[in-house]
């Protein structure tokens, strides 16, 4: 009598306090859910609310020309009354009820900033996805309250990832692949991303249309959906997408760009002398590039690129644009997912990429 007393009382207890449990998280479910369906997933400034995107997006020239040239609107910094709280910040990136469809390929969005947090934010929003990966290097010259805002994002958001390290960056493209690099080396340690989309910083505004590491700058746009993104890398199929010129004669004739002085492989056992002493063939490209987890791997472990970086860093100008084209260029350098100069030396073009323009 005493078990079967028991085991209805236990049952008993276990519904009421599910049923309490259902009742104390109702209120925010229903709250989160009619929010979400109100404000969508897409939140509208207080400047362009008046705005018909449906117009803009079918390109009603005669609706647009109201909105550019003298007419374009300003921005209004909204940083004095912005909520930092991870709460707030989370619920700014992705709402408590929404789910994303898994993607087939995560990407790294690499980029190298020094203002502007707002925008910043609104980027990674525009390219969230759990299986994404968000590195941040900022600029030592930046000012504390951006420092602050950027660090703030990487407590709040486990999938975003701010260097400790600064270090000063200019126009002329100093530090710029040193801090890229940089992001590489940290990128390697964490598993489930497949692309690398390197974005840059300037001090005035590029905007280009995604970035798979793609290195991106300050303010570099993404264009495209994660799931628009992740199916190109798919069809790339481990394939870089970086452009491939011929060099400006911004190389530095006191330094010596073979493998054995620039100490390139980090194992040189294996290789012959003949192999460690061939010359580098510069090639100039972007800063913008999109490598392969198997091209980012090779570049930290494979070879050492610190003392080519630090010998372009000397330069007065253009420093940045030499690294990722050049290693692709190279093919005796088997970098993985690279491709040949060979439309370069034949045609005098360039071999272009698509990581700005798609």
């Amino acid at each position: 009598m005493c078990s079967k007393f028991s085991r209805t009382f236990f049952l008993l207890l276990t519904i009421l306090v599910c049923t309490l449990m259902i009742f104390s998280m109702a209120p925010r479910a229903t709250m989160s859910f009619w929010r979400s369906r109100e404000a969508s997933v897409l939140w509208r400034r207080p400047e362009t609310k008046h705005l018909d995107c449906g117009r803009i997006l079918k390109n009603e020239k005669s609706y647009i020309e109201n909105f550019v040239g003298d007419n374009r609107i300003p921005l209004v910094s909204n940083l004095k009354y912005m909520d930092m709280s991870c709460e707030a910040i989370q619920n700014r990136i992705i709402p408590f009820n929404f789910r994303l469809r898994p993607l087939k390929l995560g990407v790294v969005f690499a980029r190298v900033v020094y203002k502007d947090y707002e925008f910043l934010e609104k980027q990674v929003q525009m390219s969230y996805h759990p299986q994404n990966v968000f590195c941040f290097f900022i600029d030592s010259k930046s000012d504390y309250d951006f420092k602050w805002r950027i660090r703030r994002l990487q407590r709040c958001l486990p999938n975003v990832h701010v260097l400790d390290e600064e270090l000063p960056l200019d126009s002329a493209g100093h530090n710029m692949n040193l801090a890229h690099y940089k992001c590489m080396e940290k990128m390697i340690k964490l598993p489930n991303w497949d692309y690398f989309v390197l974005m840059q910083t300037k001090i005035y505004q590029m905007i280009s249309d995604f970035m798979y590491f793609s290195g991106a700058q300050n303010h570099d746009v993404i264009g495209k959906t994660v799931y628009e993104i992740s199916r190109i890398f798919e069809i790339l199929d481990g394939a870089n997408d970086i452009d491939i010129d011929k060099e400006y004669g911004r190389v530095d004739k006191k330094f010596n760009w073979d493998l054995k002085t620039l100490r390139l492989f980090r194992d040189e056992s294996s290789l012959s002398s003949s192999f460690l002493n061939k010359t580098l063939k510069m090639s100039k490209g972007s800063v913008q590039g999109s490598l392969s987890r198997e091209a980012v791997e090779w570049m930290v472990k494979t070879v050492n690129p610190k003392k080519y970086l630090d010998q372009w860093n000397e330069g007065s100008y253009g420093v940045d644009e030499q690294w990722i084209s050049t290693f692709q260029a190279n093919d005796f350098l088997k970098m993985p997912g690279h491709f040949t100069d060979q439309c370069v030396v034949e045609t005098g073009k360039k071999t272009d990429f698509i990581t700005r323009h798609v």
